[in-house]
């Protein structure tokens, strides 16, 4: 998949579910301070350890897991 395909479909997905639910104020008027709070809920809510090396660089830390949320 290229980078503009890939592009397209995570805007077409973030639509989507602020279409679904418009309590969403998260993503509503994304901002990067909102964006990681949301990331913050997600990670809270199905965290995965397959995760990690994205959450390790959206976050810009290099810690374990059990301190992204700090």
């Amino acid at each position: 998949m290229y980078y503009a395909d890939y592009k397209k479909q995570v805007l077409q997905e973030y639509k989507n579910k602020l279409a679904a639910d418009p309590s969403l104020l998260n993503l509503s008027q994304p901002s990067p301070a909102k964006l990681r709070k949301e990331c913050a809920i997600v990670y809270d809510e199905r965290y995965q350890r397959k995760d990690e090396g994205t959450l390790r660089t959206f976050f810009e830390a290099a810690v374990e897991p059990s301190k992204f949320l700090k």
